[in-house]
């Protein structure tokens, strides 16, 4: 029976409005509110979207089908992170999946689905990336540290865009309607995300424009070379809100001013590994969260890095070994970081701080940068 059957024509009209049920959905007298379940799966398929993410992409010079394209290298997730094809990473949480306090265990994914979106055709995506993909790398550069940040805010780039089509189909939507509060809830998410798509578009012609000129001068880098080849690889792009003494950087919740992007990608090299942040021109508050990085010594700088990828990003793997030999506190204490902002949308100033034993035991063997320190 549906919920129209259930009230009479002068009552509040199920949807919220605030209208009578015969001036507002009387038409849809089989309707239902839709369910967090449908609006996840909603979710999901707007994430199905496919098109070309290159500078000079279009229908004359994209050539083969869009493809999976990933943004942390296949290869060293198969040779350095995989067991049997497979890698672990904190999965997407569920509707009302955090009412009982639980927190979910990290899942296994295949190396062909992790790290991966429909944003490049396969020519482009063979052509740009082959320096960083199909060749070994033994030191960054500027060139490199820009395909890296390129193809990490592509991710970022195509994920918003989907998020905001997805937000757009919901409030449009009549024939599965959404409530009167969720409306609202998707309205303000929906500005959030147009402010950030806006920031985007502006960072991504910078890259575009370094790519189409190969100049690279305004890509900015900061890296990290440790002795170790890494057993949790990244790829991300974010918009710094603190530094790492707990120091405000931007109000995201401004929706007046332009925010700076940063990248930040952790990768296997020949030898070793490498921690690599990377930003395009003049974006002080990038300068600045990493002045407060730099400060660290060697032996706490690899794990101040590591926790701030699990509180800033989702795009991490890591292998079976890597979660197996933390102890069940530390364990609690990764997942908790990278849930916490997802469930409370709120960050704490200090969320930066250090606790407890160290989750991984990389030691740092050169910092290298062309950032003016």
């Amino acid at each position: 029976m549906s919920r129209y059957k259930k009230i009479g024509r002068n009552d509040p009209c199920w949807c919220g409005s605030g209208k009578k049920l015969k001036y507002c959905c009387k038409t849809r007298e089989n309707s239902e509110p839709i369910s967090r379940n449908e609006i996840m799966d909603e979710l999901k398929r707007s994430y199905q979207s496919k098109y070309c993410l290159h500078p000079d992409a279009s229908e004359k010079t994209c050539k083969g089908n869009i493809i999976k394209a990933h943004t942390i290298q296949r290869s060293t997730m198969r040779d350095n992170v995989s067991a049997n094809g497979h890698v672990l990473r904190f999965r997407e949480r569920k509707p009302n999946e955090f009412d009982n306090g639980i927190l979910p265990q990290p899942e296994r994914i295949g190396i062909n689905k992790a790290s991966t979106f429909t944003g490049f055709c396969k020519k482009h995506d063979d052509e740009l990336f082959a320096k960083i993909e199909k060749q070994p790398i033994k030191i960054i550069d500027s060139k490199k540290a820009c395909l890296f940040g390129f193809r990490a805010l592509c991710k970022e780039y195509y994920l918003k865009k989907s998020a905001i089509d997805f937000a757009q189909s919901l409030i449009n939507n009549s024939q599965n309607p959404i409530t009167k509060m969720q409306k609202e809830y998707f309205k303000t998410y929906l500005k959030g995300l147009n402010h950030a798509i806006k920031d985007l578009n502006r960072v991504k012609e910078s890259y575009d424009n370094a790519l189409r000129c190969d100049d690279y001068s305004g890509s900015i880098f900061y890296s990290l070379y440790i002795d170790k080849c890494p057993d949790l690889l990244c790829s991300g792009a974010a918009q710094p809100e603190y530094d790492f003494n707990g120091k405000r950087l931007q109000d995201l919740s401004d929706m007046n001013v332009d925010f700076d992007f940063l990248t930040c990608c952790i990768i296997a090299l020949e030898s070793g590994g490498l921690i690599l942040f990377n930003w395009m021109g003049n974006q002080p508050t990038c300068k600045h969260l990493i002045g407060s990085l730099d400060r660290f010594n060697d032996s706490d700088i690899v794990e101040s890095v590591l926790i701030y990828c699990i509180e800033t990003f989702e795009n991490i793997v890591f292998s079976q070994s890597c979660w197996e030999h933390l102890n069940k506190s530390k364990k609690n204490e990764l997942t908790n970081r990278f849930y916490t902002v997802l469930v409370n949308r709120i960050r704490d100033p200090n969320y930066l701080r250090l606790k407890g034993e160290k989750a991984v035991n990389w030691q740092v063997t050169k910092r290298d940068t062309n950032l003016d320190m």
